[in-house]
This record gives C-alpha cells, sequence and structure tokens, in this order.
C-alpha cells in the first residue's frame, strides 16, 4: 500500500474525513463490509487482497471518529489479456 498518502485525504462538512486506512481499522473494515455485503466472502477477499495483492491505495469514510465506509483498489491481471493491468 501506498504509505505516503497516510494524510486526511478529504474532509466534508467538518463532519467527514476521507483518509488511508490504518492496521488499526482492519476489524472495523470486515464489520463494514460483513454488514454492506450481507456474508463474510467479500470481507474476507478484502482481507486476503491486502495480504496477497498490494493493494495501490485503501481508503476509509470517517464521521465522528466512527468508521462508515471503505474502498481499495488493488492492480488485477485479466487472464487472455495479462499486458492489460
Amino acid at each position: 500500500m501506498i504509505t505516503t498518502l497516510n494524510v486526511n485525504i478529504a474532509k466534508v462538512n467538518n463532519t467527514l474525513t476521507i483518509r488511508c486506512e490504518n492496521p488499526l481499522d482492519f476489524d472495523n473494515i470486515h464489520e463494514i463490509n460483513c454488514t454492506v455485503f450481507s456474508s463474510q466472502d467479500e470481507a474476507n477477499l478484502v482481507d486476503s487482497l491486502r495480504k496477497q495483492a498490494n493493494p495501490i491505495i485503501s481508503l476509509v469514510a470517517e464521521k465522528k471518529g466512527q468508521l462508515i465506509g471503505h474502498i481499495m483498489f488493488s492492480p488485477v491481471t485479466l487472464g487472455y489479456y495479462q499486458h492489460l493491468r
């Protein structure tokens, strides 16, 4: 993960902060993904991608000190089109 972006990326109305995730967020991110997707499959996928795919960027949305959202971008190779990344 790119660590040089480890700063607040955006503040909206002084109530919502979008920032890079940190290791203290991992359990909360897992819970958010379980809730949003109604299963652990996607949450487990995010955990695996974090460990194995070296995500380009992983952001959380925080409101009043509580995580309320998450998005992750990671590299992917598309089978036949391996030259595309």
